[in-house]
């Protein structure tokens, strides 16, 4: 009896059937955190994201990189096909050339554009075992 006691503490009282009879869903695009900035134009450097799906969005995409911000690009949908993936790769190191950025690889399909004054170590850290 004690045993049946304990484990009726863990069971659910109540198992919605469906999830409208749990109650509304909740948006996560609408939820903020306490400790989350309100939005990123305050920071003095921003580090953004973006896939790259054709030669011309890097028209777009550099305009960031001209006003500071350090991009992260996903080429994975351009990684088949090898002219295109020449070309955004000679136009990046162009734009890192302009000014006076840096262009490298992170991984196999993302590629870390710097703007002026920012150097990718192309050493990989190792922490050391104590």
């Amino acid at each position: 009896m004690a045993v049946k006691n304990f484990l009726d503490k863990f069971k659910q009282k109540e198992t919605p059937k469906d999830i409208e009879s749990a109650g509304k869903y909740i948006d996560l695009g609408e939820m903020t955190f306490a400790d989350a900035p309100e939005n990123i134009t305050n920071a003095k450097l921003v580090v953004r994201v973006a896939e790259v799906q054709k030669f011309e969005d890097l028209g777009d995409l550099s305009v960031h990189v001209y006003n500071g911000n350090i991009m992260i690009l996903d080429i994975s949908p351009v990684i088949e096909d090898e002219l295109a993936l020449r070309r955004i790769v000679a136009e990046l190191k162009q734009v890192a050339k302009d000014i006076n950025g840096d262009l490298a690889g992170i991984d196999k399909h993302l590629l870390m554009l710097t703007p002026t004054g920012v150097k990718i170590d192309r050493h990989v850290l190792k922490a050391t075992v104590l």
